[in-house]
């Protein structure tokens, strides 16, 4: 009787799972904003202030989601080193990224972007949720 082929080296699905998680997480973001995305921080016409979706829980789930995503390749590779150097660069330019578009967002939503950033976390969210009331 043949063997099953064993599965491909860093087939881990429990490491894996990380990895499609954090996509996951990007997916549901990006979809959430709909007509409010762009790769650039740009307002539009009717742009509105996410709150609803991952935005719930953090101000940024597509930053989220790819650094979990990119968490969970390095841990399933087994490169730690590489990963973390990696990861600090990606985290480095989400930072400034992230600089960018709350100012756009600060100087369009005024007071209930001012909110919004005190009650939710930017990239990773808290423990038992927002701050604040949120209905």
């Amino acid at each position: 009787m043949a063997q099953d082929p064993a599965p491909p080296e860093g087939f881990h699905p429990p490491r894996l799972t990380l990895t499609a998680l954090g996509i996951a997480i990007s997916f549901w973001a990006r979809f959430t904003l709909s007509r409010n995305w762009s790769g650039m921080a740009v307002i539009r016409a009717g742009h509105e202030l996410v709150e609803r979706g991952p935005y719930r829980y953090v101000r940024h789930p597509i930053y989220s989601g790819i650094l979990t995503a990119l968490a969970g390749t390095v841990i399933t590779l087994g490169a730690p080193l590489k990963g973390i150097a990696i990861g600090c660069l990606v985290l480095a330019v989400f930072l400034l990224k992230i600089r960018s578009e709350e100012r756009l967002l600060a100087s369009t939503f005024g007071e209930r972007f001012t909110r919004f950033r005190r009650e939710t976390p930017a990239l990773f969210p808290r423990l038992g949720g927002r701050t604040g009331s949120s209905a």
